[in-house]
């Protein structure tokens, strides 16, 4: 993109969001975004899955906390040329944390489905947003929490749904380093 627009001479800035989440996505995808997998399978009457043993962190962003920021940047003039990392700072959260916290907010009696870790699975990912706070003057409203029962809130609303498998996997080269609950469709 930089490339792009630095030839045509279009002024840009690039948003980096961290791991998006809350109402309107697509809950039934079995490959995409954790906190929606988790809260559709406990409203299913299903365990949340966690790979491995739990302790991955991430940086979980509500999507109030990620659309916000980017309009400041489409204005601000201390925008332009510069990229800023979107989402909550901290050290983030735990996939086992996480899965416990869903439980806890849709009233599941099932504790935690354990499966295999995934190889080559990034252990740490958290969103340092000092440049959006400092240039931007945007600090995240939405705690872990608030946002995860709005998430939840939505997808009881809509109706929990059977995960939809209608796309084909992209990566099949490399069968031992794809989540069973990928190749077996057992979401």
């Amino acid at each position: 993109m930089k490339c792009l627009c630095d030839l045509h001479s279009v002024e840009w800035c690039i948003a980096v969001p961290h791991n998006v989440y809350g109402p309107g996505q697509r809950y039934w995808d079995p490959f995409r975004n954790v906190p929606a997998i988790m809260a559709n399978r406990c409203l299913l009457g299903k365990a949340p899955v966690v790979y491995g043993d739990g302790l991955q962190k991430r940086s979980l962003s509500y999507i109030a906390d990620v659309v916000e920021p980017m309009l400041i940047m489409a204005d601000h003039p201390a925008a332009a040329g510069e990229v800023f990392n979107v989402g909550p700072g901290g050290e983030g959260v735990t996939i086992a944390d996480l899965a416990w916290k869903i439980i806890a907010f849709t009233g599941a009696v099932v504790p935690p489905e354990y499966l295999p870790g995934r190889p080559s699975e990034v252990h740490q990912a958290y969103c340092s947003d000092e440049k959006t706070r400092a240039v931007l003057g945007y600090e995240s409203r939405w705690d872990l929490d608030a946002g995860l029962k709005e998430l939840i809130g939505w997808i009881a609303q809509e109706g929990p749904r059977p995960f939809d498998y209608h796309l084909p996997l992209e990566i099949t080269r490399t069968p031992l380093q794809i989540p069973r609950t990928w190749t077996e469709r057992t979401m």
